[in-house]
């Protein structure tokens, strides 16, 4: 059985969060214009509800958002 040691770390070592940019304005700026797009494919947390026709629909706006990611 092998045991492994971890540091824990003290609340000094924690980094601060990093600013992230915000996904919906940038594919709003690079033109997304379909709602449902912005709303599935520019935010990170919705993506995993795409469908098939979503897919469809917003095949045009592909670069823009991937672009964005």
């Amino acid at each position: 059985m092998t045991v492994s040691f971890h540091k824990i770390r003290c609340s000094s070592d924690v980094l601060p969060p990093i600013d992230l940019r915000d996904s919906r304005e940038c594919c709003v700026k690079a033109n997304v214009t379909h709602a449902r797009c912005i709303d599935i494919f520019c935010d990170p947390h919705s993506i995993g509800k795409a469908t098939v026709p979503d897919l469809m629909i917003c095949a045009p706006w592909t670069k823009q958002v991937y672009l964005q990611l």
